[in-house]
C-alpha cells in the first residue's frame, strides 16, 4: 500500500496520542504521514508527528481556513482527521474546498452536525425519538435558569449546569447547595466543578447568553464508541470507572442493550457517519440517560483498538472506499492510563 498523508488537528489535544497510536496500529499495515496542527507552537503532539504547523484559532475563521487549506496544500493530505467540537461546523460548511484539494475530511456528516454539536438541540432530538434525556431545559435569563432549577429539585438535589456547545469539561459545573466550601477549598484540588447557586447569578450579571439546565444524574458514566456507514455499524458502550479533567483514565467495554439501542436510534435519525460517539450516565434506578454527542473522534477512542475494533482506522476505511471487515468485540477489554511524558534534548525526543 502506498504511504498517506493524514492531518490531524488538535495536536495539543489529551488524546492525541492515542489518535496517533490509531494510525499506526492500523490492522492493514498501512503506512501513514502524520501532519500535527495546533493554535500553540509548543505542543506535546509535535513530537509525535512527522510534520507540525501552527494555525489560527478556528474563531478567526478566514486566517484559520486560509492556514488550514494552505498545510493541506502544501503537505498533499489526502485525509483531515479533526479532534476540536469548534471547528465541526465550520469544516461541515467549508468541505467544498478541502474537496477541491483532494482532502477527504474525516466528519460524522453534516446534514445532523449541528444538532449532534449542541447539547440542547441533541437532548429534544432524543426527547422525540424516545431516548431517554432526562430533565432539562435551556434558560436564558438567571430568572429562567432558578425556574428550571427549582423544577428539576434545587436546592434539595443537585443539578447540572452547561453551555450547550463546549469541547470536554469546559463549561460544565453543578449546583449543590450543601456544598461545603471550606472542605471543598482544603481537601480538592482547584479544578473541581461543584458551585452554588449564586455563582451563576453573577454569570448572567455579566453577559453570559445560555446555560442548559438538567437533573443530575448519580450513575455511573459511559463513553459510547461509534463506526457507521451503510452496511456496518459498530457501537461499544464502556464504563468509565475513572475520569481526570474530562479523560477517561479507566475504562471497562460493557455489552449495555439500552445504549447500544438509543445509540443506533440517535446516530440514524442523525444521519451520523465514521467516527463519533455519545456519553450516557445512569439515573437512580440504573437506567441510562443521555448527556451529549462527540461528533468527532474521541478522546479515548484508542481504547476500541484493544476490543479488537479500530474505530479511527474504520473511519479512514471508509473515507477510502475501501471494503470494511468488522472482527468479532472482546468485551472484556479494558484501557488504563498513566502519567507519561516526553524528554527533549539535542538528541531528540524520547517518551517515556
Amino acid at each position: 500500500m502506498s504511504e498517506i498523508t493524514v492531518l490531524v488537528t488538535g495536536a495539543g489535544a489529551p488524546g492525541i496520542a492515542g489518535t496517533v497510536y490509531s494510525l499506526w496500529q492500523n490492522y492493514d499495515g498501512r503506512h501513514f504521514r502524520i501532519v500535527g496542527t495546533d493554535m500553540k507552537d509548543d505542543v506535546i503532539g509535535r513530537f509525535l508527528c512527522d510534520a507540525f504547523y501552527t494555525i489560527p484559532p478556528v474563531a478567526e475563521r478566514s486566517e484559520y481556513l486560509a492556514r488550514l487549506l494552505e498545510v493541506c496544500a502544501v503537505e498533499r493530505v489526502a485525509i483531515l482527521i479533526p479532534q476540536n467540537t469548534a471547528e465541526l461546523e465550520v469544516l461541515a460548511e467549508e468541505l467544498p474546498a478541502f474537496e477541491d484539494l483532494g482532502v477527504k475530511l474525516l466528519l460524522a456528516g453534516v446534514k445532523g452536525i449541528k444538532s449532534a454539536n449542541n447539547k440542547y438541540e441533541l437532548l429534544r432530538v432524543a426527547q422525540r425519538l424516545g431516548v431517554a434525556a432526562g430533565n432539562f431545559a435551556l434558560a436564558r435569563s438567571f430568572d429562567s435558569f432558578l425556574e428550571a432549577a427549582k423544577s428539576f429539585g434545587w436546592p434539595h438535589k443537585r443539578v447540572v449546569a452547561k453551555l450547550p456547545v463546549s469541547n470536554g469539561m469546559r463549561g460544565l459545573r453543578i449546583i449543590d447547595e450543601g456544598l461545603d466550601e471550606l472542605s471543598l477549598f482544603l481537601m480538592e484540588k482547584p479544578t473541581a466543578v461543584f458551585v452554588k447557586m449564586d455563582y451563576f447569578r453573577a454569570l448572567f450579571d455579566r453577559g453570559l447568553a445560555e446555560l442548559v439546565v438538567c437533573g443530575f444524574l448519580p450513575g455511573d458514566e459511559y463513553s459510547v464508541d461509534i463506526f457507521r456507514n451503510k452496511e456496518v455499524s459498530v457501537i461499544l458502550p464502556r464504563k468509565r470507572l475513572a475520569i481526570r479533567s474530562g479523560i477517561s483514565f479507566d475504562t471497562v467495554f460493557e455489552q449495555n442493550r439500552d445504549i447500544i439501542n438509543f445509540s443506533a436510534t440517535l446516530s440514524e435519525e442523525l444521519e451520523l457517519v465514521n467516527c463519533f460517539g455519545f456519553q450516557f450516565k445512569l439515573d437512580e434506578e440504573g437506567a441510562p440517560v443521555l448527556l451529549e454527542c462527540n461528533p468527532r473522534v474521541q478522546g479515548t477512542m484508542v481504547a476500541s483498538l484493544f476490543a479488537n475494533q479500530n474505530i479511527i482506522y474504520h473511519g479512514i476505511k471508509n473515507l477510502l472506499g475501501e471494503q470494511i471487515k468488522v472482527p468479532e468485540t472482546d468485551w472484556n477489554a479494558r484501557f488504563m492510563r498513566y502519567w507519561g511524558g516526553v524528554g527533549i534534548n539535542e538528541k531528540g525526543s524520547i517518551w517515556v
